[in-house]
């Protein structure tokens, strides 16, 4: 049964978060790092701007074309105009709503209760392709920090950056190469973690579906190869947002610093990266040599909450479906973690079950 009480110390969690996150914004907007007026370019640099934002469609389209390709290798059926809903609704749950509820857990819940039968790899498709894109994200700036290593021999904090984005990148790399070996999970020490491990019946059905993918490698090199393409138009959207406000910094420090920068805008730590994107990409270009990053940042927040806002369109046509999709999933959540916590419970006596295995 689910915890009465989780959803409500969530929402309180989510507050404070965002609190912080708009602290943050009003202490940096009222600080002298903030120049209002390197802004008022945008006036005359407008066609950079829309440029931007054609980039950033561009985005859209191939990033939701990779998670269908991922729907459709562990057996989900989804039309690619369905996707693109599900996606801008995620947009819209991230950047405008900046509500408990994320936009990659809508995009879960919602196709995992239109596909009950595949619920478990439907869901899993959302985290692989969060997963993939990560590591493509890492991979383009661990080749930019090969081709610009005089960039760092001249800056001890860049040179910092650099081994963290290295090392994070062979992290995800040595865990993908061991979650699609087959043989990793035949290990021994797996045999009783696995038999004590509430849902294990769910990650199995993921691990076959995962290991069924017929060509999978193909499958993956080209779901990365997506994810570089799109990190690559992300730092051009960047480097299109710096020219609508004058700021003429050399394209290489980009490839840099920005997948630096987008990695801290997606960790979790408020709503939408909320304040902490922007402090990193003023601190990431202060460090560079150059002081236009939170204009660069709050930019790229407009950029995300005007096309959020389409979002906000398909939402609504969609409301009644989406929230009721939003009711089940954490209803299964809170279930999820109540049997996880029943299991765990020291004074827990074993089921029958437990006790013939």
């Amino acid at each position: 049964m689910s915890d009465p009480a989780a959803r409500p110390k969530r929402r309180i969690l989510t507050a404070v978060k965002l609190a912080i996150g708009i602290a943050l914004v009003a202490w940096l907007l009222t600080s002298d790092r903030f120049d209002f007026a390197q802004l008022t370019k945008i006036s005359t640099g407008w066609p950079w701007f829309l440029a931007a934002q054609g980039l950033f469609l561009f985005c859209i389209l191939i990033t939701l074309f990779r998670w269908k390709l991922l729907l459709a290798a562990v057996g989900v059926k989804c039309r690619y105009s369905d996707a693109l809903r599900l996606g801008m609704i995620g947009l819209f749950f991230n950047q405008v709503a900046l509500g408990s509820t994320g936009g990659d857990l809508v995009k879960a819940f919602y196709i995992a209760r239109e596909t009950p039968e595949r619920r478990p790899e439907a869901a899993f498709s959302v985290f692989l392709d969060r997963v993939i894109g990560l590591a493509g994200l890492m991979l383009l700036g661990g080749v930019a920090l090969l081709i610009h290593r005089s960039l760092l021999e001249k800056n001890d904090d860049l040179r910092v950056l650099g081994w963290v984005l290295g090392g994070m990148f062979a992290c995800v790399m040595l865990a993908g190469a061991l979650l699609s070996w087959r043989g990793f999970w035949t290990l021994p020490i797996w045999g009783g973690v696995k038999r004590r491990m509430p849902g294990r019946g769910v990650l199995a059905r993921i691990a076959r579906a995962l290991w069924s993918v017929e060509g999978k490698r193909q499958l993956l090199a080209i779901s990365l190869g997506i994810s570089l393409l799109n990190h690559t138009a992300m730092v051009f959207i960047h480097v299109c947002l710096a020219r609508s406000i004058g700021t003429e910094a050399p394209i290489g420090l980009f490839f840099f610093v920005i997948p630096v920068g987008q990695l801290v805008f997606s960790l979790p730590l408020t709503p939408g990266g909320l304040g902490v994107g922007e402090a990193a990409y003023d601190q990431l270009f202060q460090i560079a040599g150059h002081g236009t990053g939170l204009e660069l940042a709050l930019l790229l927040r407009c950029t995300w909450v005007m096309w959020g806002l389409i979002g906000l369109v398909f939402y609504l046509r969609g409301k009644r479906d989406i929230d009721a999709a939003i009711e089940v999933g954490q209803r299964a959540t809170d279930a999820d973690r109540a049997q996880v916590a029943e299991a765990n419970h020291p004074n827990r006596r074993p089921t029958e079950s437990a006790k013939k295995s």
